[in-house]
């Protein structure tokens, strides 16, 4: 047991002893793996403000098919084709009564209606800003003035 255990070292060639190929293959290496990183950093920075952009697309669109498909729908009915009112003798309501077929009716066309402009909708383009991203609100165009 004289001798000590130790592992064969990792050997970099010098930087200054390389012919041009070797530094250029090193080079475009170095320059890889700084991008790779960059790439990787940035995607991580931008998922979680891609996510809520697009939710936020998508709201936006299902609510704006939402009300033009309500108010589409509703349009042709009035008040009394959906309830029956209840007068006494001196012409007070005494009871509202809601018609439940065409209130039934109703929600079925308009979630049909809903359902097939959703289908329709299958791309929503999303910008994300890259200030967003990198939380910067400076940009080239928009310098502030001091």
């Amino acid at each position: 047991m004289d001798k000590i255990y130790s592992r064969p070292r990792i050997r970099f060639k010098n930087f200054k002893h390389m012919n041009k190929k070797q530094k250029l293959k090193f080079v475009l290496y170095l320059i890889l793996v700084l991008l790779f990183i960059f790439i990787i950093f940035f995607i991580k920075a931008a998922y979680p403000v891609f996510v809520a952009t697009c939710e936020n697309a998508a709201t936006s669109v299902a609510t704006n098919i939402l009300n033009k498909e309500v108010n589409e729908v509703m349009i042709m009915y009035s008040y009394d084709d959906l309830v029956n009112l209840g007068k006494d003798q001196n012409g007070n309501i005494t009871y509202i009564e809601a018609k439940i077929i065409p209130i039934n009716e109703i929600v079925a066309k308009i979630t049909n209606n809903i359902q097939s402009k959703l289908d329709l909708n299958t791309m929503i383009s999303v910008n994300v800003n890259f200030g967003t991203v990198s939380r910067n609100k400076r940009t080239f165009w928009n310098k502030p003035k001091y």
